[in-house]
């Protein structure tokens, strides 16, 4: 792949009797895709479950050192964390191949990017949304069963709505969070990760009926924050161009770090209570670069949407594509 790039990039082809050069300048995918395509030493699933002072961790970020001893730990989201004001180090041993590209010698690695579609709706909000569903089920009564077919005939209610539907994924059942009991992590069991924005939709609308009557759930108050917060930032993305203009920028970039920020003390105030809910992966960690290259682009007239730098497949269309062929 890497010498038919280099081959289109310095030698070119003709097309309709013209020159034309074709430079690659970034490599995307997800994280088992980039972490074999840059051979890298610090990846996630180097990530430390020990507090242990004398660890010398890997490190779990291609981009920084988070993770490690000097760079602190990768859950920090403050905007003075530790791994934000340390130098990084290249993350491989051995230069990679797709480097013998395009690429900016100051910051080869910068050549992988994040994709902000598979951490977000297939990782983090997937994540965050499990939980939330679960806490939803304290506003009604009766057997755990009981709370998850009132929680599901409201979802099928707002489904009738004008642009609203189901999930894919069907109805809301215990399968669809591995909710076996509410003593469990949650997980959102959807495989299409169109079904995350699916239930950020429903669930604003939702917690936005029940607000009056949340308001002692801290919970369920902040869930409902960081809802919003994050529904807007992805509007502005989606709604924006290739490029975005600095409000747009700055809306989004700081909208998700206010998410990130709701989601740690949604996370602090559920270990404090000793509960399951709302865990804090690499992922996240991921999206807080993005959200800080888009503030950091807001101080410019223009800045890269980070949604080009997604994988973002039709669902539907290559559903189709692999009934057809395979």
């Amino acid at each position: 792949m890497v010498a038919d790039l280099k081959s289109l990039q310095q030698e070119g082809f003709t097309f309709q009797r013209e020159k034309w050069y074709l430079v690659c300048l970034g490599l995307k995918g997800d994280m088992p895709f980039l972490r074999t395509a840059g051979g890298f030493n610090r990846h996630w699933q180097r990530a430390v479950r020990t507090a242990d002072p004398s660890a010398n961790p890997f490190g779990v970020c291609w981009k920084c050192l988070a993770g490690t001893r000097p760079g602190g730990p990768f859950e920090d989201f403050n905007t003075d964390a530790l791994w934000a004001k340390t130098s990084t180090v290249n993350p491989w041993v051995t230069e990679p191949s797709p480097l013998q590209l395009f690429h900016c010698i100051d910051r080869p690695h910068d050549y992988f990017k994040a994709d902000v579609w598979h951490n977000y709706h297939g990782g983090a909000g997937r994540t965050f949304i499990a939980s939330v569903l679960v806490e939803c089920l304290s506003l009604f009564t009766g057997s755990k069963e009981d709370k998850i077919s009132q929680l599901n005939s409201f979802l099928h209610k707002w489904a009738k709505r004008r642009d609203c539907s189901l999930p894919h994924s069907g109805s809301f059942t215990s399968e669809r969070v591995g909710l076996t009991s509410f003593q469990v992590l949650p997980e959102g069991g959807w495989s299409k990760f169109a079904d995350t924005h699916v239930y950020h939709k429903f669930l604003e609308w939702f917690l936005t009926k029940k607000e009056a009557e949340i308001q002692t759930n801290e919970i369920l108050c902040m869930s409902l924050e960081a809802i919003r917060v994050i529904n807007t930032v992805f509007s502005t993305l989606y709604c924006g161009g290739l490029w975005l203009e600095p409000n747009e920028a700055f809306l989004a970039g700081t909208g998700g770090r206010k998410w990130l920020e709701l989601y740690a003390r949604l996370a602090h105030t559920c270990f404090v209570q000793r509960r399951l809910r709302f865990p804090v992966y690499v992922k996240f960690h991921m999206l807080d670069h993005q959200f800080r290259s888009l503030i950091s682009g807001s101080s410019k007239p223009w800045t890269l949407n980070i949604l080009c730098e997604s994988v973002q497949a039709d669902e539907d269309s290559c559903s189709e594509m692999f009934r057809r062929f395979f």
